[in-house]
């Protein structure tokens, strides 16, 4: 196998992306992964992948010459799954994932919930057509405009500051799964402080 070039995107076998945000991380990796079942959607975009991960019971096109093929047997988790432990085995520290949403809302859960069980060993942004989706733990700033969207989601108990947001949370806990939501970012920066991982979203255009 070749050497692996940063940023690493990895696309998935969800809706594939149509606005410039994600399709520009995919134009501009080092080195693009892509699950078997995403791989024909890549190529008819006229995007190539470095390497193929999965079981391969999706593939349905035959593969040009050059690229690295991971089979990977293993049935209990997903092909998305397969390629961040993949990235993880090769001491990748940071990933961009896209096509993870909208055609089954089943994977597209289980494609969010994956970034908060694996937030201690890689950071995973989720890029689609609207957003991007991201964990946070600590004190972190994070670049924005006036009326970006910003959602914060918890699922322990966690005690939560905000900076520079329209709705301020001050050493709060959010006492339901939709108290984070639809926030507004005031500049061109925000800051979230929390005492434990939280999952982020930023849209990519003005409330």
């Amino acid at each position: 196998m070749k050497s692996i070039s940063k940023p690493v995107v990895v696309v998935a076998n969800g809706l594939f992306p149509t606005h410039p945000m994600p399709l520009s991380f995919i134009d501009h990796a080092g080195t693009v992964i892509c699950t078997d079942g995403a791989a024909d959607k890549l190529l008819s975009h006229n995007k190539y992948a470095n390497i193929v991960i999965g079981d391969m019971d999706s593939l349905e096109i035959d593969l040009p010459e050059g690229i690295d093929i991971i089979h990977v047997l293993q049935q209990k988790n997903s092909d998305l799954e397969k390629a961040i432990t993949f990235c993880i085995k090769h001491k990748i520290q940071e990933i961009t994932v896209v096509g993870a949403t909208a055609l089954r809302d089943d994977h597209y859960l289980a494609n969010i919930l994956l970034i908060l069980h694996y937030y201690k060993k890689i950071s995973i942004s989720v890029v689609t057509d609207k957003y991007t989706i991201f964990s946070s733990q600590g004190n972190n700033s994070f670049l924005s405009f006036k009326r970006q969207i910003v959602s914060l989601f918890a699922f322990t108990k966690t005690t939560i500051t905000s900076e520079n947001l329209k709705y301020k949370v001050d050493h709060e806990q959010l006492t339901s799964p939709s108290q984070g939501v639809s926030n507004e970012s005031l500049g061109n920066s925000f800051s979230i402080n929390s005492s434990e991982p939280l999952i982020v979203m930023q849209s990519h255009e003005k409330a």
